[in-house]
């Protein structure tokens, strides 16, 4: 069962620059596959009737027309380049018509070939984040948390982690803004990250979200914004990773259940199943 995508800031945007909005290429590269697949096939047949349209305005230009639709057909012909030659054009003007398609026909495959050679070859990083965060005590210090997992199994060498906190704070003066705090984590790199990774940051008195179990500090928090970035060892490029956690995903007094099962004699099993799964710590 595929995850569920990364919650997203709740935010409108208005009085944006209209090209700014419609950028199609981009658009495209950032789409769902099956999203470009059914436009690409709309876009077709909508220029396929079009000019089925188009060769209407010529009665008789077509020879092999028996049907009304099969003006259709011979549009869909063109512009793919088929021919079977069952029909064929025999006047000036849809002559013209099918030059005119038979090129948009070649611009459409030059332009798909590229836009589909160009989400194919994009170096994406499949990182699994978990669903919760938690705080914990770890070496007496509350703790938060969470972990991800390398679902490719494959080496992203020199791996780099961030996580910020998007806080709104009160000025002396009065005004409410939100800022963009930097959480230090315990380790915020490795030299090699194929399977797992628990991020830890130190709730001490040097955190924005010290004493976060006040409820006072953590409505103040927006949401927790994590960066993922490495060199993947496959592509040979950078590969890039983000998560974006919600105030309701955090977990106070809980902790992560071990996902590492050490055998004796066997291997070691590693559980991916259990990534975001927790259990209360027991009061002292």
């Amino acid at each position: 069962m595929a995850a569920p995508p990364p919650p997203e800031l709740n935010l409108i945007v208005t009085g944006q620059r209209t090209f700014a909005t419609v950028d199609l290429y981009h658009r495209a590269l950032e789409a769902p596959w099956w999203q470009v697949l059914v436009a690409a096939f709309a876009g077709y047949l909508a220029v396929s009737v079009g000019f089925a349209g188009l060769y209407l305005l010529d009665p008789g230009g077509i020879t092999g027309i028996q049907e009304p639709f099969d003006v259709v057909w011979f549009s869909v012909q063109t512009l793919s380049t088929i021919g079977y030659g069952a029909m064929v054009p025999q006047h000036t003007l849809t002559h013209v018509l099918v030059t005119l398609e038979s090129f948009v026909g070649l611009l459409a495959v030059a332009m798909g070939t590229s836009l589909m050679f160009a989400k194919v070859s994009r170096p994406t990083a499949r990182v699994k984040f978990s669903d919760v965060l938690v705080v914990a005590p770890y070496d007496g210090v509350p703790t938060l948390m969470f972990r991800m997992t390398n679902e490719r199994r494959n080496q992203i060498v020199e791996a780099q982690l961030r996580i910020s906190a998007l806080m709104e704070e009160r000025s002396v003066e009065g005004e409410t803004m939100r800022r963009v705090r930097h959480l230090q984590l315990e380790n915020e790199r490795t030299p090699s990250f194929r399977l797992t990774w628990t991020a830890m940051h130190r709730l001490d008195a040097s955190s924005p979200l010290y004493n976060l179990s006040d409820p006072a500090v953590w409505e103040r928090v927006i949401a927790l914004v994590v960066t993922f970035s490495g060199l993947d060892d496959t592509f040979h490029q950078t590969v890039h990773a983000r998560h974006i956690y919600q105030r309701d995903q955090l977990r106070l007094d809980h902790r992560f259940v071990d996902m590492m099962e050490y055998g004796s004699t066997g291997p070691t099993i590693i559980h991916c199943e259990l990534l975001s799964e927790i259990v209360a710590i027991p009061p002292a």
